[in-house]
């Protein structure tokens, strides 16, 4: 949950002792969602070459960890598109 749900549900009984929070990244669905809606991968690439001066496979890397894929899945769906791309060209 989101750290105010915490905080709301320690109100009324604040913990004794240690608590362990564990942080990880956002749900993998959500991401995607989000970051697709925004700009395809391929433009994500694309714009990280350009503003943060990375090169292809490190700007691959970054966009696909960004939307909750492996470097591989990501290759393949922007390698589909322009593939895509090409076939609606004929």
């Amino acid at each position: 949950g989101k750290l105010s749900e915490l905080s709301t549900s320690l109100e009324p009984r604040p913990a004794r002792g240690e608590i362990t929070l564990l942080i990880g990244p956002e749900a993998p669905a959500d991401a995607r969602t989000q970051a697709n809606s925004a700009q395809s991968l391929a433009d994500r690439v694309e714009e990280l070459i350009r503003q943060a001066k990375l090169d292809r496979k490190e700007a691959l890397k970054l966009a696909a960890k960004e939307r909750g894929l492996t470097r591989r899945a990501a290759y393949h769906e922007i390698v589909s598109g322009q593939q895509g791309e090409v076939n609606s060209d004929e």
